[in-house]
């Protein structure tokens, strides 16, 4: 008894998680098929086939001549219309995007031993079954707009569709303002999976431009199983594998040797400070079982070097002299060697040689030099040393700070049969950035951080 409810649960979720995110994860292909009069054509035969993986789905039309093939993969198919009396029908290259439904109208021509090849590659196929306002990317475009370079990365692109505008002054939250609301409005996910950081919203698994399959943007009238939020819904597919082959290798990379030099600095060229950004990767995807088995492999490193300038106040040499003097009268020679151990003699007086306000440094230019009154620990017997005033100075140091992100991103797809298929996603990314909070690069320490994203979908195409 407990391992018929077991499975029953098991089938629940499933068919559960089919209809909850059937339209999110995938793209739907439907149409009408009719006779040169308009009538409709009832029990044709339409086999859509994926161009790049010869995957294909067969169904029938219905009694008003409707078709529908639900659950494909984006990219480029290939429709198959047959039916007793009629000439047989094929349209090339139909585009099925993410989050949306193509459709497209069929007429068939009477006659038999004939076929009618139609390629679509330049025409538009539109959505004519919701009224969700919907701006798709294609690997293409990810990979070549310079926009998508930078930043939150694919997400800029979103800029280019109709209201949407950045954040400027609108409120927190990470990402485009949609309609003029706050970015924290928004929703992101990844095939369908929720992937919002619930700290200060924005995307959370980053997935590199190269891995993208789409990108799709709603940006208002969404249909209820989007939900979530009432800004845009950000949605990324991941590149699959194909029958073929196919893989690259990138790098985009900004180094300070390429900038135009920021000056001249005592009659030479000033000298550029470090800022070296280098985003490199590659990627392989192919059959293990051809028509049948697909994988999909991303590995991208992202590496950001510069240097840190910050002011701070610390004792002059002559303070740190006079320092050592009181070690004799209860001023400790530990702390001391300590402070001179990381702490450096200052390298320019405080006051009027700084010129910019910094919560560091001793003072600004309105002020004259600075002193600490150092009276904690000397001994009464000497009222002479009852206090010393300690003269402090500003050092200005150079500190490097770096970031180190790795991502992998990975995918499979297992076509098991014309109605079900299994699709997993895994995604891992791990960051390890310079925490520069302490004043003293001495001190300086890497933060790690991972992040994990699983996703296993099974997708069953159910008959009326």
């Amino acid at each position: 008894m407990r391992r018929i409810s077991l499975f029953v649960a098991v089938i629940a979720m499933a068919l559960f998680a089919s209809v909850c995110f059937a339209q999110i994860t995938s793209g739907d292909l439907v149409g009408t098929v009719k006779d040169p009069s308009g009538a409709f054509v009832s029990n044709a035969n339409v086999t859509v086939t994926n161009e790049e993986t010869h995957v294909a789905v067969s169904v029938k039309s219905g009694t008003d001549g409707e078709f529908r093939a639900g659950n494909l993969l984006p990219g480029k198919y290939d429709v198959a219309v047959s039916s007793s009396g009629f000439q047989s029908y094929t349209l090339h290259g139909v585009t099925v995007d993410i989050n949306k439904t193509a459709t497209i109208p069929v007429t068939l021509s009477v006659g038999a031993n004939t076929t009618v090849e139609v390629s679509a590659e330049a025409g538009v196929v539109l959505d004519t079954t919701t009224t969700n306002l919907t701006t798709t990317f294609s690997t293409e475009e990810l990979a070549s707009l310079p926009t998508a370079t930078v930043g939150l990365g694919v997400i800029n692109t979103s800029l280019l569709s109709p209201g949407v505008a950045s954040t400027g002054g609108i409120g927190i939250g990470v990402g485009p303002s949609i309609g003029g609301q706050r970015p924290r409005n928004n929703n992101f996910t990844i095939e369908g999976i929720d992937n919002n950081n619930k700290s200060v919203t924005g995307p959370l698994v980053y997935v590199p431009n190269d891995s993208v399959g789409n990108f799709t943007l709603i940006t208002n009238q969404f249909s209820p199983e989007f939900g979530h939020s009432s800004g845009g819904q950000f949605n990324t597919d991941v590149v699959s594998g194909t029958n073929r082959f196919h893989g690259s290798l990138y790098e985009y990379f900004q180094n300070r040797n390429l900038n135009a030099e920021s000056g001249i600095a005592g009659g030479k060229p000033a000298i550029n400070p470090r800022f070296d950004d280098n985003r490199y990767g590659g990627q392989l995807g192919g059959p293990i079982l051809k028509d049948k088995l697909f994988f999909f492999g991303n590995f991208e490193r992202h590496t950001t070097g510069q240097s840190i300038t910050s002011i701070l106040c610390t004792p002059t040499a002559a303070g740190l002299s006079q320092l050592s003097g009181l070690t004799n009268y209860g001023f400790s020679s530990t702390n001391l060697q300590q402070l001179t151990k990381y702490m450096p003699a200052a390298n320019f007086a405080g006051g009027a040689q700084v010129t910019d306000k910094n919560d560091n440094a001793c003072g600004n230019q309105t002020l004259g030099p600075q002193y600490l009154t150092v009276t904690n620990g000397l001994s009464n017997s000497n009222p002479g040393y009852a206090s010393k005033n300690i003269p402090l100075g500003n050092y200005q140091l150079s500190a490097p700070s770096f970031t180190n992100f790795d991502a992998l991103t990975t995918s499979m797809d297992w076509n098991l049969s014309s109605k079900d298929s299994i699709r997993g996603r895994y995604i891992y990314n791990t960051q390890g950035s310079l925490d520069t909070t302490a004043s003293l690069p001495a001190f300086y320490t890497t933060q790690p951080f991972k992040y994990h994203l699983v996703a296993i979908s099974e997708y069953h195409t159910f008959t009326p």
